[in-house]
């Protein structure tokens, strides 16, 4: 079932109130980050008010997209698939193949060619107060993070593009945010599996609380391990695995919402 409009000018105002939205949105998160971290030179902190403050702007927000019998607000679910111990034993084999692939790679890449902005971050951290630090890292960034690219960003952008396209181009955005190649590597594939698992249950607490889990991975699982994962051969083979389950996750996605727009969505 398309979204579809005869009116070339119609389609043309709707991409621009999307590139709008998106702009914006991601205005407030860096301007936030920046302002913050400048005045108490603290990027931790900075990371806290960015994400506290773009949770409750998208939460305003949603409130104002229609549903999609017409009503406003948060409402409607998405997807046939997203339903049952099939799709989250599938959702749960996925979030553990995009952790050990992402950190493997990363692992990779930073013996090979290292990453200043990456240690400057890791420095960050380690000065923070923990209190704060567990705060950002396992309440405030998953939720900062999950309504400006899922609740916001891929909520607009799957009004004019299908589910696989909206989710690559909201997880490139996602992993880039974070600034540094070992990040990067490994958000990418965690942004495309939040991706569907939103599309599929048009909700964001699922994805939020996916995101939790993996971060406090990264957190708990110790540095040695982590470095034993980084090879090339483990890289590929683990990178299969998790492709055909991401295959799996859009295949129902793709077939059931093919350019059906999303709005209003739960959190």
């Amino acid at each position: 079932m398309g979204h579809t409009t005869a009116d070339p000018s119609i389609r043309r105002q709707g991409r621009l109130r999307t590139f709008g939205v998106l702009a914006g949105a991601l205005a407030l998160y860096v301007s936030a980050a920046l302002i913050a971290t400048l005045l108490t030179g603290s990027a931790v902190v900075g990371a806290a008010v960015s994400n506290a403050g773009i949770f409750t702007a998208g939460l305003f927000w949603l409130r104002t997209q229609p549903r999609r019998d017409g009503s406003q607000g948060p409402g409607g679910s998405r997807g046939t698939l997203g339903r049952g111990r099939r799709f989250w034993a599938l959702v749960a084999a996925s979030l553990a193949f995009c952790w050990l692939v992402g950190q493997a790679a990363s692992a990779w890449l930073y013996s090979l060619v290292g990453s200043p902005e990456f240690d400057q971050h890791t420095a960050a951290k380690a000065g923070a107060p923990v209190v704060l630090m567990l705060l950002v890292v396992l309440v405030l960034a998953p939720m900062g993070e999950e309504m400006l690219m899922r609740g916001v960003a891929y909520t607009r952008l799957r009004r004019h593009l299908p589910p696989l396209a909206a989710a690559l181009l909201t997880s490139a955005v996602f992993s880039l945010l974070h600034l540094n190649l070992v990040q990067i590597v490994v958000t990418l594939p965690l942004g495309l599996l939040l991706a569907a698992v939103y599309e599929q249950t048009g909700r964001l607490a699922p994805v939020i609380g996916l995101h939790v889990v993996f971060n406090l991975l990264s957190a708990l699982v110790p540095v040695a391990v982590v470095t034993a994962l980084g090879s090339l051969t483990f890289v590929l083979l683990g990178g299969s695995v998790l492709l055909l389950l991401l295959v799996r996750l859009y295949l129902p996605a793709g077939a059931a919402a093919q350019h059906e727009p999303v709005a209003g969505l739960q959190v």
